[in-house]
């Protein structure tokens, strides 16, 4: 179910810079999604209607980090041709709307019309429907943690066809999953767990925290004994190999955020401002190695659903 953001807490003041609001057992978000928390070492606000309250700091996210070290020519031109590919679409479905838009933001100044050209560009993106995988992927991972934290996901279902996924696509990539931790014999320790990396100043949720039940084993020879817990990120994009299809390429932004998660500390969102705290693991993830289960959305829809563990190496 889509909820807007006025669904939730009313606008905060004092040493707010923009509006932010709280979903249940989320982080503080602004407008743009970024997350916010109370300062690390307990600063307090010292005026304005918070005062005596935590003061919030604005943190980064642990999925844009590794983005900085990532090549990003391909995906840069794929999204110039998508925002060309939607203004089409739009073209054949509604053009006489389109070139009165187009004639409105033509009179505009390029410096002080941002947000103007930005909604364009949005808007651009959703007629060419580039956002579908990544919504695609966002609901397999609501799939997988309403079935792991054993409450019904068939309701959800409904969302994912709307998406384009079939209802059976849906059940083979929720099975795959389950048949992957028994496989691995993956015990869950955590499930979309909030967290924050002080240091690097990063906040977020991640996927999984699993024990191996049995020892672990990779083909380039790497075991990983049973007992250790291990942080698990889920993806469900396409996965790349090496040129002879030896070694697979993991994403390296991937790898970052596996290692910025790794070393957060919980972050318990409390209902009300003021009520977050941190606090720590009941246990030690190991320091050298997280895995990325893969369950490819795009294997499902082509009527195979897989999932498999990919080793990443932090250390």
């Amino acid at each position: 179910m889509a909820i807007a953001l006025d669904d939730f807490d009313t606008p905060l003041a004092g040493d707010d810079n923009g509006v932010r609001r709280r979903t249940p057992g989320d982080f503080m978000r602004d407008g743009g999604g970024t997350p916010w928390v109370t300062n690390p070492d307990g600063a307090v606000v010292k005026s304005g209607p918070r005062k005596g309250l935590p003061k919030l700091e604005k943190y980064g996210r642990p999925s844009s980090l590794g983005k900085d070290i990532e090549n990003t020519y391909n995906l840069d031109r794929w999204n110039e041709r998508q925002i060309v590919r939607g203004v089409a679409v739009r073209m054949l479905t509604d053009p006489t709307t389109l070139v009165s838009e187009l004639c409105e933001l033509g009179k505009l100044d390029a410096d002080e019309s941002k947000s103007e050209l930005d909604g364009f560009v949005g808007n651009a993106k959703a007629w060419a429907k580039a956002n579908l995988t990544a919504e695609r992927g966002t609901h397999t991972h609501l799939l997988a943690e309403l079935d792991d934290t054993d409450r019904d996901p068939i309701a959800a279902m409904e969302n994912g066809e709307a998406l384009g996924i079939p209802i059976e696509a849906q059940h083979a990539m929720l099975e795959a999953w389950r048949l992957l931790c028994l496989q691995h014999s993956l015990e869950i320790l955590a499930t979309e767990a909030t967290v924050v990396h002080d240091e690097w100043r990063q906040a977020g949720t991640l996927d999984r925290i699993v024990r191996l039940g049995a020892d672990l084993h990779f083909a380039n020879g790497v075991t990983i004994p049973a007992g250790t817990v291990l942080l698990c990120d889920i993806k469900t994009g396409k996965l790349r190999t090496s040129a002879n299809g030896a070694t697979v390429d993991y994403w390296h932004s991937y790898a970052v955020q596996c290692c910025v998660y790794r070393d957060s500390q919980p972050y318990r969102c409390g209902a009300d401002d003021g009520d977050d705290e941190r606090c720590d693991w009941p246990f030690e993830m190991d320091l050298e190695y997280a895995v990325i289960a893969h369950i490819p959305v795009e294997e499902a829809l082509n009527g195979q659903a897989t999932a498999r563990l990919v080793l990443v190496d932090i250390d």
